[in-house]
């Protein structure tokens, strides 16, 4: 999404940044401070949470930015990030019609919720009483130039239908008050 749409039928899930700008783009206030905040306080939680070993995060870093010669299958060779590859391959290329993933996902479902269905182990439903600070996603990478670079570990997914919840929650939660005539707005108060 280019932050300038109002709505995209075919993403059923928006990763977190996405949500965001999709949220932004309809005149809903919030940033990815407020989502975490919502998340921790069990008002409104990701509906997938996808999050990948730290190794894994350690070898793209190393092959996005040290040694670019070398193929993706040669790095992992080991078929041990499979499921991860597979999952980000489709959720790249679902959309595309030409692709193959296109015609899967129109007999199975969105990559997701296939993923989801197949119980794959980087791939959680969040629940309120397992709240993570974001923070604690990321995780040093590597190095560039002597200086430490800290990827994320995790992508959270919101569902457009969430924007409602947001917006309701904004306007629950909000009060407005000016000083100088000591009058109150927002939920509670006329």
């Amino acid at each position: 999404m280019s932050g300038k749409e109002k709505h995209n039928s075919i993403k059923k899930y928006l990763e977190a940044k996405e949500f965001v700008d999709y949220c932004k783009a309809n005149n809903v206030n919030t940033s990815l401070n407020v989502l975490e905040a919502y998340e921790k306080a069990g008002l409104l939680i990701p509906f997938y949470r996808f999050v990948a070993p730290d190794e894994y995060i350690r070898s793209l870093f190393e092959y996005n930015y040290k040694i670019a010669y070398i193929t993706p299958d040669a790095l992992f060779d080991d078929h041990k990030w499979q499921e991860i590859e597979h999952l980000r391959t489709a959720l790249r290329s679902y959309s595309f019609k030409p692709l193959p993933h296109f015609d899967f996902a129109l007999m199975h479902g969105h990559p997701l919720d296939v993923a989801y269905r197949n119980k794959n182990p980087f791939l959680k439903k969040p629940y309120k009483d397992d709240f993570i600070p974001w923070e604690e996603y990321k995780i040093v990478a590597g190095t560039l130039e002597g200086r430490p670079v800290r990827e994320e570990t995790v992508e959270h997914y919101y569902t457009p239908w969430q924007i409602f919840v947001l917006d309701e929650l904004n306007l629950m939660h909000t009060i407005e008050e000016n000083y100088a005539t000591k009058q109150k707005k927002g939920w509670g108060y006329l």
